[in-house]
């Protein structure tokens, strides 16, 4: 759901941008790639920064 929302927005922002500049829907899709793959890789630390097992206290 929540990707079907980006894309919807991303059209939007991308018929907008192209009736300006016909070479902006080119930089937008590259700008989303990397803010999508900055998010995935942020979310992937903190989940690796959390401990998976948890040792019993003593």
């Amino acid at each position: 759901m929540a990707q079907q929302h980006h894309d919807d927005e991303l059209s939007k922002l991308i018929a907008w941008f192209d009736d300006r500049d016909p070479e902006a829907e080119a930089w937008l899709k590259d700008m989303a790639d990397r803010i999508f793959i900055r998010a995935s890789l942020d979310r992937l630390c903190q989940t690796l920064e959390q401990p998976s097992y948890q040792w019993p206290a003593e």
